[in-house]
């Protein structure tokens, strides 16, 4: 089940967006039963697994959840549901991009010049 979802006409991310006092944005949502953090700031934008993004940037996050410098914005803006759904678009077309094939014949002839493979 995809994390975006319709609700009154608008698009809803189950999630959270946070603004962060050093000029970044981040949102953690849920999508296709994954938790995921996407990353914007200084025109650049980027999506992680939630794990992996933690696993770098938590203590840090949680630091500056203390010191007052994140704010929880919600709903999720449009914009950023938008943003972030292409992001996700952009890495399923990377990732679903056809692999080179070596010709198998290729392969074969390699592997019967190795003594143990022939036949």
């Amino acid at each position: 089940m995809n994390a975006i979802t319709e609700r009154n006409g608008m698009s809803v991310l189950n999630g959270n967006f946070l603004r962060l006092g050093t000029g970044r944005e981040i949102a953690i949502y849920f999508r296709d039963g994954m938790a995921w953090v996407a990353e914007f700031g200084k025109g650049h934008a980027q999506i992680h697994h939630a794990s992996a993004w933690l696993s770098v940037y938590g203590r840090a996050f949680v630091h500056a959840q203390r010191r007052g410098e994140v704010e929880i914005v919600s709903p999720t803006p449009v914009d950023i549901v938008a943003r972030i759904d292409g992001l996700h678009v952009a890495m399923d077309k990377k990732n679903d991009a056809p692999v080179i094939q070596r010709a198998p014949a290729k392969v074969t002839d390699a592997l019967a010049r190795w003594p143990h493979y022939a036949a």
